[in-house]
């Protein structure tokens, strides 16, 4: 009995150490920000509580103090029941953890459950308890299989609408010879002069979809563009980077280009350069986070 009650102090005592210890493996490699320590600060209190609940629990069964263990061994089942609904309902992208703990709370929520029942004297009661158990449990398993079918066809649509909106252009090497949709049209970053700066290639974009200009990065600074950002469907075009007289202009082998498609997501390309003297040729456009 004495050996029961030194395990429920020390998981007591050990609550604080382990939220300090968390707390610092999370902050090793990264500052978190005002609301993400908020956040943390409220998992820690909630977190607490559960393992409180857990601890006296334990100490009910071990003690059969039986009220007890039916009012913490019912709190402990809502709580879990709740963890899991709310697992359920949420559309958001769940980590490693988080899924490993629904499994947890899963099984967690069946091993107090049959506990409960099997410390009921009435074999009548405990028949019937466990058949709503048991159908609760499956109407768990039911909506799981429903939920997640509901998300595999939802991410899919996803999938399925990012790519049929990414933006899709290619180099063109004779622009100004090109009949196209209209006549080229120079796409001016950082500003309008064409005394000091650099081309940085002509385009024609597909007749696929339409997207937006953003900004590029020329030697490790952003460049935002300023003139006619939106790129129309089949419209050829030029990238002019607009550079001060103090600014040397150098031919980068490669430069970033960041655009926004119709529904204002962020795409970054990566466009590999070769330099013919002052003429640039584009050897490949590559997105870099797709």
């Amino acid at each position: 009995m004495i050996g029961h009650w030194i395990v429920f102090g020390l998981i007591i005592l050990a609550i604080a150490p382990g939220w300090i210890g968390l707390y610092k493996y999370v902050t090793k490699n990264r500052k978190l920000t005002g609301e993400e320590k908020t956040v943390f600060g409220k998992n820690i209190i909630i977190g607490s509580l559960f393992i409180i609940l857990v601890d006296c629990f334990y100490m009910t069964c071990f003690n059969r103090w039986d009220t007890a263990c039916y009012v913490l061994g019912g709190l402990l089942t809502l709580v879990v029941f709740y963890n899991l609904w709310n697992a359920f309902v949420s559309f958001k992208k769940r980590s490693f953890l988080e899924k490993w703990s629904s499994l947890l709370d899963f099984l967690v929520g069946i091993g107090v459950s049959v506990y409960l029942i099997y410390i009921v004297p009435d074999s009548t009661l405990q028949t019937i308890l466990t058949a709503i158990v048991a159908a609760i449990f499956g109407g768990m398993l039911t909506l799981a299989g429903v939920v997640l079918t509901i998300r595999w066809t939802k991410r899919q649509g996803e999938d399925d609408r990012k790519k049929a909106i990414r933006p899709f252009f290619y180099f063109t090497a004779n622009a100004k010879g090109h009949s196209g949709n209209g006549t080229l049209k120079t796409k001016f970053f950082n500003g309008f002069s064409t005394e000091f700066g650099i081309n940085l290639g002509f385009y024609e974009n597909s007749d696929k979809i339409e997207f937006v200009l953003e900004k590029i990065v020329y030697l490790g600074k952003e460049y935002q563009c300023i003139a006619e950002p939106v790129v129309a469907k089949g419209e050829i075009f030029e990238i002019f980077l607009s550079l001060s007289a103090q600014e040397d202009v150098q031919h980068p082998k490669s430069f970033e280009l960041i655009v926004s498609d119709v529904d204002g997501a962020l795409r970054k390309l990566d466009i590999a350069t070769e330099w013919r003297e002052y003429t640039p040729l584009i050897k490949t456009i590559k997105y870099l986070e797709d």
